[in-house]
């Protein structure tokens, strides 16, 4: 029993260093969420709002989060979850994670809304609605990744069977091949904003 256990806990291992992708995604997506943070504390400092950078950092919220990362957990990899892992993957993913996606993409509206609105009419109580929503977004995202890379990600590597999550790498890096500019292109505007708002308080 104790061999058994040591040889799963093996594979376990040297799978997960095959998930890793997602892991280093969530790296590129705190260090934009620690720009949002940033940009927010300046904004409650001098009550002025940023809003080229805050237009960039939905952008890439929206690009890169979302339809280059989100997206691909929920059809690659979420999505066996919920066929094969039955009450306990239906917990994690669709009454978790997925819950937790969509929550995001409300608070990057609300944001986007509340910047419309101050373009329109630049108020102080303008000001606080686009740092509320921008905390919104920041605390959900780092409560977010932590419960992917402790809980979610280690359950699926453990879980599913080799056939499917050999399926669901394969898919992984068939995207990212083929999104490999724009990744790269928004990776770069990440690194700006982080250069700018994170880097340079330092």
């Amino acid at each position: 029993m104790a061999v058994g256990g040591y040889i799963r806990k093996k594979k376990g291992v040297e799978r997960m260093k095959n998930i890793d992708l997602l892991v280093e995604e969530h790296d590129c997506i705190l260090k934009l969420v620690e720009s949002i943070e940033e940009a927010a504390f300046q904004m409650y400092e001098i009550h002025q709002v940023p809003v080229e950078d805050l237009r960039l950092i939905i952008d890439c919220i929206r690009t890169y989060a979302d339809n280059l990362h989100h997206q691909k957990e929920e059809r690659m990899l979420f999505e066996p979850m919920l066929e094969i892992l039955g009450d306990v993957g239906e917990k994690l993913v669709r009454y978790g994670m997925n819950v937790e996606h969509d929550l995001a993409r409300f608070y990057v509206r609300s944001l986007e809304e509340a910047l419309d609105a101050y373009e329109i009419n630049p108020t102080g109580k303008g000001v606080l609605q686009i740092i509320g929503h921008a905390m919104e977004y920041a605390n959900l995202l780092r409560r977010h990744v932590d419960k992917e890379n402790r809980v979610v990600f280690p359950f699926a590597v453990r879980e599913l069977p080799g056939d499917v999550y050999e399926k669901v790498l394969k898919n992984m890096n068939g995207f990212q091949t083929e999104n490999q500019t724009l990744i790269q292109e928004k990776l770069k505007q990440i690194c700006y904003l982080h250069q700018k708002y994170v880097e340079s308080q330092e």
